[in-house]
């Protein structure tokens, strides 16, 4: 559970494409992510290796073309609209197909209540990043009890 919990958020947030064991549909959803994310990596014109350092260190670089990426990449996978809201339903039935709907609540309920920033990117980019941290601890409190 665990590490499910870490893997849709790493989808969430990097589009890594990690191998998931769930049932039939996954080889579609991962060339479907890999798709979106060349298309979002070709839109912003940032660098592959940016991308790729984000997967390893788990840090969100503070940076414009990133944040780019990242609101191109929510809109493409129907986690922002494009007015620029976030679709939290949309991000808490994604990680209910692959946790249970406790962890998923538990998680976006944390990160739904940002004022939505002064553009697409920043609230993409902000929403992002406390995914990532929500979900790293709640899997440090999960290791604790």
């Amino acid at each position: 559970m665990k590490e499910i919990v870490v893997k849709v958020v790493f989808l969430l947030t990097f589009s890594v494409i990690i191998t998931i064991q769930t049932g039939p549909g996954l080889h579609e959803w991962t060339d479907f992510l890999t798709k979106v994310e060349q298309d979002c990596i070709n839109k912003t014109g940032i660098s592959k290796t940016v991308i790729g350092r984000t997967k390893v260190t788990l840090e969100l670089p503070d940076d414009p073309q990133y944040k780019k990426y990242i609101s191109c990449f929510y809109k493409k996978q129907g986690y922002q609209n494009e007015d620029g809201d976030i679709l939290f339903y949309n991000i808490k039935n994604m990680i209910t197909d692959l946790a249970n709907g406790t962890v998923a609540i538990d998680i976006v309920n944390a990160c739904k209540d940002f004022v939505k920033q002064s553009s697409h990117e920043e609230y993409a980019y902000t929403v992002a990043k406390c995914l990532l941290e929500t979900s790293k601890q709640k899997l440090i409190q999960e290791e604790q009890e």
